[in-house]
C-alpha cells in the first residue's frame, strides 16, 4: 500500500516536471517574441518555473530515499517571490497599455499622426540598413571609387541627421537610434580608411 502511494506520488511529480519543462520552453519562446518592456516579466516567470521544477525533482529524490532535502520551503519561497514579481511587472505593463489606449481614445487626432510617422521612420531604418549593407559589401570588394566615396560620406552625414531628428521626436527607440548610429559610424570609418 505504501509502495503504491509512493509510485502515485512520484508519477504525479514526474508529470508536473514534464509540464514544467513544456512551460519553460513556451516561456523562452514567448520571451524571444515580446517587446523589450515585457521581457523581465517572462524572465521572472522562467525563474519561478525553474524553482517549481526543482521542488518537484527534490520531492522525487526525497520519496526514493536517495537524499533528504530541506530545500522545499526555500524553493517554494523563491517560486512565490518570482511569480509575484512577474505578475506585478505584467500588471504595470497592462496598466500602461490601458492608459495609452485611453489617451488614444480621448485624443484621436494625435494618434493618427504619430503611428504613421513611426511606421515611415521604421521603414526608413530598414532601407538605411539595406543601403549600408550594400555599401559595406562594395567597400570590402574594393569597388567604391574615391570620387564616389565623398558622395557616400555626405549621404551618411544626412542619414545621421535624420536619425537624430527621428529619435528626438520620439519616433524611434533609443536602441534603434544607437544601433543605426553605430552602423553608420562603423561603415563611415571603413570608407574613410580606404578612400578618404
Amino acid at each position: 500500500m505504501v509502495l503504491e502511494v509512493t509510485i502515485i506520488s512520484i508519477g504525479a511529480k514526474l508529470i508536473s516536471i514534464f509540464f514544467g519543462l513544456v512551460t519553460l520552453f513556451l516561456l523562452f519562446e514567448i520571451k524571444s517574441r515580446v517587446t523589450d518592456r515585457l521581457k523581465p516579466t517572462f524572465i521572472y516567470f522562467i525563474v519561478a518555473d525553474l524553482a517549481l521544477i526543482t521542488v518537484k525533482a527534490l520531492g522525487i529524490i526525497d520519496e526514493l530515499g536517495v537524499w533528504v532535502s530541506t530545500f522545499y520551503d526555500s524553493a517554494i519561497v523563491i517560486f512565490s517571490f518570482f511569480l509575484f514579481l512577474s505578475i506585478l511587472d505584467f500588471y504595470k505593463f497592462t496598466t500602461g497599455v490601458t492608459k495609452q489606449i485611453d489617451r488614444n481614445l480621448s485624443e484621436p487626432e494625435k494618434v493618427r499622426e504619430k503611428p504613421q510617422t513611426s511606421m515611415v521612420h521604421a521603414n526608413k531604418l530598414n532601407e538605411m540598413e539595406n543601403k549600408i549593407k550594400k555599401i559595406e559589401g562594395r567597400i570590402k570588394e574594393g569597388s567604391v571609387k574615391t570620387a564616389e566615396a565623398e558622395k557616400i560620406s555626405q549621404k551618411f552625414k544626412l542619414q545621421l541627421t535624420s536619425l537624430n531628428e527621428a529619435y528626438e521626436e520620439g519616433y524611434i527607440s533609443k536602441e534603434a537610434y544607437e544601433r543605426g548610429k553605430g552602423r553608420i559610424k562603423e561603415v563611415s570609418r571603413s570608407l574613410n580608411k580606404k578612400h578618404l
